[in-house]
C-alpha cells in the first residue's frame, strides 16, 4: 500500500468514525469548525489532547483530523468495553464519563449528550468496527504508542470497575475480548 493510499484510508476511516460518533447535527457543527479554524490552530489544538511529535500532528492536520477526531478514537473503545456484555452497569458509566472529563469532554456539550445516549442505549456495532479499522490504519502509518497505552489503560479501568462475578473475577471474558481486539487494533507493537 503507498503512502499516499495509507493517508486516504486513514482519513477515510477518521470521517467514517466521526460520523458515526457525531449526530447529523454535530457533523454539520464540525464541517463548520474546520472551515474557520486554520491548521496551525488544528495542530495546536491537537497537541492539546494527543502526545504527539510535530511531524505525526502535521501529517495528522493534513489527512484532515483534528480534536473531536482524537477525542473520538479515545472514547469509542471504552463504550465497547463497557456494552461488551450488552448491559451497562452503574459503574461503568462513571469511568466513562470520568474519562470523557479527563479528557476535555465538558458537562452539557455535545459530544457529552451523544456520549450520555451511548450510555443508556447501546451503539451499532459498526461504530467499533470502524474505530477498530481507523486505528488499524492509522497505527500502520504513525507511532502510537502513547495513544494505544492510554487507550488500553482506561478501557481496562472500564471492565474493573463493573467488578464482575462476586468481584473475584473482576474483568469478564467478554470483556477481555473486546480488550483484545483493542490491542491487536493497534497492531503487534
Amino acid at each position: 500500500m503507498s503512502e499516499e493510499s495509507g493517508t486516504e484510508l486513514v482519513a477515510y476511516r477518521a470521517n467514517l468514525m466521526e460520523s458515526l460518533f457525531f449526530v447529523e447535527k454535530e457533523a454539520e457543527a464540525l464541517r463548520e469548525y474546520r472551515e474557520k479554524v486554520d491548521a496551525k490552530e488544528r495542530k495546536e489544538e491537537l497537541r492539546q489532547v494527543a502526545s504527539f511529535d510535530d511531524e505525526t500532528l502535521d501529517a495528522m492536520v493534513e489527512a484532515g483530523l483534528d480534536k473531536h477526531t482524537i477525542m473520538a478514537a479515545k472514547l469509542i473503545p471504552l463504550i465497547a468495553v463497557a456494552w461488551s456484555d450488552d448491559v451497562m452497569a452503574d459503574n461503568e458509566a462513571t469511568a466513562i464519563l470520568r474519562a470523557a472529563r479527563a479528557k476535555g469532554v465538558e458537562d452539557g456539550s455535545d459530544s457529552h449528550r451523544l456520549l450520555e445516549g451511548w450510555l443508556r442505549v447501546q451503539p451499532q456495532d459498526e461504530l467499533f468496527e470502524t474505530w477498530k479499522g481507523f486505528i488499524s490504519g492509522y497505527a500502520a502509518s504513525y507511532d502510537v504508542s502513547d495513544l494505544k497505552n492510554e487507550i488500553i489503560e482506561m478501557a481496562t479501568e472500564v471492565a474493573e470497575s463493573a467488578g464482575g462475578f462476586l468481584r473475584i473475577l473482576s474483568i469478564s471474558k467478554s470483556e477481555k475480548n473486546i480488550l483484545s481486539d483493542i490491542k491487536t487494533a493497534f497492531g503487534a507493537k
